[in-house]
């Protein structure tokens, strides 16, 4: 749930096992899940909620993250001996103009 709905410390997660081992490997993973793993009541109550929220807080990250973005390509352009890595957003110092 961090990831997929916005919200950091929030850990929600499913496992798939299939093949021959399957039950055996599920059966040691929920001793693991219930001993370490386990979900907070709150988590649990809220989960429906956010998986039905999720699209629309991914948006809202997604158009943040290109404005900010933006608005980086923007600062930088007046920055000659900085550009952006694009696909990455990186930032890269063009030897040229280091001084060195």
């Amino acid at each position: 749930m961090s990831k997929i709905a916005g919200l950091p410390q929030m850990k929600a997660a499913w496992i798939v096992a299939t093949g021959p081992q399957a039950v055996p490997a599920l059966d040691r993973l929920e001793v693991i899940a219930d001993t370490f793993l386990s979900i907070e009541c709150a988590g649990a109550v809220a989960l429906p909620t956010w998986m039905q929220g999720r699209e629309s807080i991914r948006r809202q990250i997604s158009e943040r993250v290109a404005a900010n973005l933006a608005e980086l390509d923007r600062q930088l352009a007046s920055l000659p001996a900085v550009s952006r890595l694009k696909g990455r957003g990186r930032l890269v110092r063009d030897p040229a103009h280091s001084g060195a």
